[in-house]
């Protein structure tokens, strides 16, 4: 099971500078805002497993999704943990959303979606809700509407009826139904498809885009920079006007105008096999096989330290912020990163002193 969990769930980074994972190291010291300090847990501290495949901040504590179960931890604690005897529809979880007026904490799983509202978890699943199918890669919560990344196309609950659309091959440009990853940004939704590269929906419109691989090359980037790197993206990231689109070739940005493509061979790229990542202001913090390769803006953005922590494992599923602080999820526990300082989102929100 669990080396089939690997090839179904494994799907990354770069914003002004080169990643930091295989520059040189310095011993004198590192700037203000990076990681210097890194706390563990895992299934000994109270996770429901040891592999976390989601990882969600939220205001009432950090959500870890694993594969079996959902953990909530608050103040370096777990207070409350969800199985199946709990209500959620299957222990594998894939990935994690929350939807800011509501409150409500969705789940993707191999099962469906589990909803968790005032601490109770309801199973939502294919049938008989309406889901176009139970295995669940990716939750979005966007203005009250749930969407939902699965195997066999996207799904969309709407927030005032309640009632589900679903998207495939029939009814929008993908070619592919195999979506692992959904996110929002900038007015529009974006799927990534396993097979048909992006798909983009523009919320007040309704139009689709696809985004390809113009060199239909599945196996290797023959034109860098001249689109999305590979038609198998596996994740999907927007923020600050950029899409960010992952797979298991390397890193593609789209800026509105043109794409920047990354491998490990020509970049501090740790691996250009990428599970997922994030965008979180100027940084981008891809999630690979050999674990993170965060990037930023500034002079010392390709530079790294050597720290007396570190993650519990190589292989990272995911990653989410709070405040300055990074929470990742491994293939062996779940890690809590603390900087040393203003990150570039805190500096570029207060500005220039």
């Amino acid at each position: 099971m669990r080396n089939v969990l690997t090839l179904v769930l494994v799907g990354a980074v770069v914003a002004a500078g080169v990643f930091a994972a295989t520059r040189p190291k310095r011993t004198d010291g590192p700037p203000t805002g990076v990681i210097t300090r890194w706390e563990t847990m895992g299934k000994a501290q109270g996770l429901p497993d040891d592999r976390v495949f989601a990882v969600l901040v939220a205001p009432e504590g950090v959500w870890a999704g694993t594969e079996h179960g959902i953990a909530l931890v608050r103040d370096g604690k777990v207070v409350r943990t969800y199985g199946e005897a709990d209500g959620i529809s299957f222990p594998v979880v894939t990935s994690l959303c929350r939807d800011p007026g509501s409150g409500t904490v969705y789940a993707g799983t191999l099962r469906g979606v589990t909803e968790i509202r005032d601490g109770k978890a309801t199973a939502i699943r294919q049938a008989p809700d309406g889901l176009i199918n139970d295995v669940v890669y990716s939750v979005l919560a966007q203005d009250g509407n749930l969407w939902c990344a699965t195997a066999a196309g996207l799904s969309r609950r709407d927030a005032v009826t309640g009632r589900w659309e679903s998207f495939t091959e029939r009814n929008s440009p993908m070619k592919e139904i195999w979506c692992y990853s959904v996110c929002e940004g900038d007015g529009k939704v974006y799927c990534a498809i396993w097979g048909s590269g992006v798909l983009e929906r523009d919320l007040a419109t309704g139009h689709w885009n696809l985004y390809n691989d113009p060199d239909r090359d599945m196996r290797f980037d023959l034109f860098k920079d001249d689109g999305v790197l590979s038609d198998v993206v596996v994740g999907v990231s927007s923020a600050q006007g950029s899409l960010w689109a992952m797979s298991y070739l390397g890193l593609s940005r789209y800026d509105g105008r043109n794409w920047k493509t990354w491998v490990a061979e020509d970049s501090g790229l740790a691996s250009s096999f990428l599970s997922s990542g994030r965008a979180h202001g100027p940084e981008f913090w891809p999630c690979t096989d050999k674990g993170l390769s965060p990037a930023g803006a500034g002079p010392d953005a390709g530079v790294s330290y050597p720290t007396e922590t570190s993650l519990p494992d190589d292989f990272v599923w995911s990653v989410d912020f709070d405040g300055r602080d990074v929470w990742v999820g491994t293939a062996r526990g779940l890690a809590h990163g603390f900087r040393n300082g203003p990150g570039p989102v805190e500096t570029a929100e207060r500005g220039p002193k």
